[in-house]
Protein backbone atom coordinates (compact mmCIF):
# COMPACT_ATOMS: atom_id res chain seq x y z
CA UNK A 1 0.00 0.00 0.00
CA UNK A 2 1.44 3.40 -0.91
CA UNK A 3 2.60 5.62 1.92
CA UNK A 4 4.70 8.77 2.13
CA UNK A 5 7.68 6.49 2.83
CA UNK A 6 7.34 4.80 -0.59
CA UNK A 7 6.53 7.93 -2.62
CA UNK A 8 9.85 8.40 -4.43
CA UNK A 9 10.30 4.69 -5.11
CA UNK A 10 6.71 4.39 -6.39
CA UNK A 11 7.23 7.27 -8.82
CA UNK A 12 10.53 5.83 -10.00
CA UNK A 13 8.75 2.50 -10.57
CA UNK A 14 6.41 4.21 -13.05
CA UNK A 15 9.36 4.35 -15.42
CA UNK A 16 10.42 0.72 -14.99
CA UNK A 17 7.14 -1.22 -14.85
CA UNK A 18 5.25 -2.42 -17.91
CA UNK A 19 1.83 -2.57 -16.23
CA UNK A 20 1.33 1.16 -15.64
CA UNK A 21 -1.28 2.78 -17.82
CA UNK A 22 -2.12 6.45 -17.81
CA UNK A 23 -5.65 6.88 -19.03
CA UNK A 24 -6.61 9.45 -21.64
CA UNK A 25 -8.74 11.12 -18.97
CA UNK A 26 -5.76 11.43 -16.59
CA UNK A 27 -3.48 12.74 -19.36
CA UNK A 28 -6.11 15.21 -20.60
CA UNK A 29 -6.74 16.52 -17.07
CA UNK A 30 -3.00 17.01 -16.54
CA UNK A 31 -2.73 18.84 -19.89
CA UNK A 32 -5.65 21.13 -19.02
CA UNK A 33 -4.12 21.91 -15.61
CA UNK A 34 -0.78 22.78 -17.22
CA UNK A 35 -2.44 24.93 -19.87
CA UNK A 36 -4.33 26.89 -17.18
CA UNK A 37 -1.14 27.31 -15.18
CA UNK A 38 0.87 28.57 -18.15
CA UNK A 39 -1.93 30.90 -19.26
CA UNK A 40 -2.13 32.38 -15.76
CA UNK A 41 1.63 32.72 -15.25
CA UNK A 42 2.22 34.38 -18.65
CA UNK A 43 -0.59 36.89 -18.22
CA UNK A 44 -0.62 37.31 -14.44
CA UNK A 45 -0.77 40.96 -13.39
CA UNK A 46 1.73 42.55 -11.03
CA UNK A 47 0.35 42.00 -7.51
CA UNK A 48 0.33 44.53 -4.75
CA UNK A 49 2.97 43.54 -2.18
CA UNK A 50 1.47 41.71 0.78
CA UNK A 51 2.80 39.52 3.56
CA UNK A 52 2.53 35.84 2.63
CA UNK A 53 3.61 32.63 4.32
CA UNK A 54 6.07 32.01 1.47
CA UNK A 55 7.94 35.19 2.45
CA UNK A 56 8.39 34.24 6.09
CA UNK A 57 11.90 33.29 7.17
CA UNK A 58 13.44 34.32 3.86
CA UNK A 59 14.62 37.79 4.83
CA UNK A 60 15.02 39.79 7.98
CA UNK A 61 11.76 41.23 9.30
CA UNK A 62 12.86 44.80 8.57
CA UNK A 63 13.58 44.10 4.88
CA UNK A 64 10.25 42.26 4.53
CA UNK A 65 8.44 45.22 6.13
CA UNK A 66 9.93 47.70 3.67
CA UNK A 67 9.25 45.47 0.66
CA UNK A 68 5.59 45.16 1.59
CA UNK A 69 5.06 48.79 2.56
CA UNK A 70 7.05 50.35 -0.25
CA UNK A 71 4.89 51.91 -2.94
CA UNK A 72 7.67 51.49 -5.51
CA UNK A 73 7.56 47.78 -6.24
CA UNK A 74 9.48 46.62 -9.30
CA UNK A 75 7.97 44.10 -11.70
CA UNK A 76 9.64 40.71 -11.83
CA UNK A 77 11.98 40.36 -14.81
CA UNK A 78 10.85 37.86 -17.48
CA UNK A 79 13.62 35.39 -16.64
CA UNK A 80 12.48 35.26 -12.99
CA UNK A 81 8.86 34.76 -14.03
CA UNK A 82 10.01 31.95 -16.35
CA UNK A 83 11.96 30.33 -13.47
CA UNK A 84 8.84 30.43 -11.28
CA UNK A 85 6.75 28.95 -14.12
CA UNK A 86 9.26 26.14 -14.56
CA UNK A 87 9.08 25.38 -10.83
CA UNK A 88 5.27 25.34 -11.01
CA UNK A 89 5.35 22.93 -13.96
CA UNK A 90 7.69 20.58 -12.07
CA UNK A 91 5.42 20.75 -9.01
CA UNK A 92 2.37 19.81 -11.10
CA UNK A 93 4.32 16.99 -12.72
CA UNK A 94 5.47 15.50 -9.40
CA UNK A 95 1.98 15.65 -7.92
CA UNK A 96 0.53 14.06 -11.08
CA UNK A 97 3.11 11.26 -10.92
CA UNK A 98 2.37 10.78 -7.21
CA UNK A 99 -1.33 10.44 -8.00
CA UNK A 100 -0.91 7.96 -10.87
CA UNK A 101 1.54 5.89 -8.83
CA UNK A 102 -1.28 5.21 -6.38
CA UNK A 103 -0.77 7.90 -3.75
CA UNK A 104 -3.55 9.97 -2.30
CA UNK A 105 -2.99 13.62 -3.33
CA UNK A 106 -5.39 16.15 -1.83
CA UNK A 107 -5.61 19.80 -0.86
CA UNK A 108 -3.52 20.95 -3.81
CA UNK A 109 -2.96 24.73 -3.59
CA UNK A 110 -5.59 25.19 -0.85
CA UNK A 111 -5.45 28.68 0.60
CA UNK A 112 -4.35 28.78 4.25
CA UNK A 113 -4.41 31.58 6.81
CA UNK A 114 -2.71 32.32 10.12
CA UNK A 115 -3.57 35.61 11.81
CA UNK A 116 -4.40 37.25 8.49
CA UNK A 117 -1.28 35.98 6.68
CA UNK A 118 -2.23 33.93 3.62
CA UNK A 119 -0.42 31.11 1.89
CA UNK A 120 -1.07 28.13 -0.36
CA UNK A 121 0.14 24.68 0.57
CA UNK A 122 1.28 22.46 -2.25
CA UNK A 123 -0.55 19.28 -1.22
CA UNK A 124 -1.40 16.66 1.33
CA UNK A 125 -0.03 13.30 0.18
CA UNK A 126 -1.09 10.16 2.04
CA UNK A 127 -2.30 12.33 4.92
CA UNK A 128 1.03 14.22 5.19
CA UNK A 129 1.69 17.87 4.39
CA UNK A 130 4.10 18.17 1.47
CA UNK A 131 5.84 21.22 0.03
CA UNK A 132 7.22 20.63 -3.47
CA UNK A 133 10.53 22.29 -4.39
CA UNK A 134 12.59 22.32 -7.54
CA UNK A 135 16.29 22.70 -6.92
CA UNK A 136 19.64 22.83 -8.64
CA UNK A 137 22.07 19.99 -7.90
CA UNK A 138 23.81 22.21 -5.33
CA UNK A 139 20.56 23.16 -3.59
CA UNK A 140 19.25 19.59 -3.77
CA UNK A 141 22.25 18.48 -1.72
CA UNK A 142 21.08 20.69 1.15
CA UNK A 143 17.84 18.71 1.31
CA UNK A 144 19.65 15.35 1.08
CA UNK A 145 22.10 16.35 3.82
CA UNK A 146 19.27 17.63 6.03
CA UNK A 147 18.14 21.22 5.65
CA UNK A 148 18.89 23.25 8.78
CA UNK A 149 18.22 26.89 9.67
CA UNK A 150 21.88 27.59 8.87
CA UNK A 151 21.62 26.07 5.36
CA UNK A 152 18.14 27.47 4.60
CA UNK A 153 18.62 30.89 2.96
CA UNK A 154 15.06 30.96 1.55
CA UNK A 155 13.24 30.21 4.80
CA UNK A 156 11.77 26.92 3.60
CA UNK A 157 11.68 25.44 7.11
CA UNK A 158 9.69 28.41 8.42
CA UNK A 159 7.30 28.25 5.45
CA UNK A 160 6.71 24.52 5.88
CA UNK A 161 6.10 24.99 9.61
CA UNK A 162 3.52 27.70 8.89
CA UNK A 163 1.71 25.53 6.32
CA UNK A 164 1.62 22.67 8.83
CA UNK A 165 0.29 24.91 11.60
CA UNK A 166 -2.39 26.38 9.32
CA UNK A 167 -3.45 22.87 8.21
CA UNK A 168 -4.01 21.39 11.68
CA UNK A 169 -7.83 21.51 11.46
CA UNK A 170 -7.93 19.89 8.01
CA UNK A 171 -9.34 16.36 8.44
CA UNK A 172 -7.33 15.18 5.41
CA UNK A 173 -4.12 15.87 7.36
CA UNK A 174 -3.59 12.69 9.37
CA UNK A 175 0.05 13.29 10.33
CA UNK A 176 -0.08 16.46 12.40
CA UNK A 177 3.41 16.62 13.90
CA UNK A 178 5.67 16.62 10.84
CA UNK A 179 5.75 17.69 7.21
CA UNK A 180 7.84 16.84 4.17
CA UNK A 181 9.74 18.47 1.35
CA UNK A 182 9.30 16.75 -2.01
CA UNK A 183 12.28 17.95 -4.04
CA UNK A 184 13.20 17.49 -7.69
Amino acid sequence: MPSIDTLVRDIENLFTRDDIEITDEQADAFGRDLARLIKYRVSEPQREPSLRMSMMGEKCDRKTHFEINSKEGEPLPPQVRMKFLFGDILEHLLLFLARISGHEVEGQQDELEIEGILGHRDAIIDGCLVDVKSASTYSFRKFVDGLTPETDPFGYITQLSLYLEASQDDPRLRVKDKAYFFVI
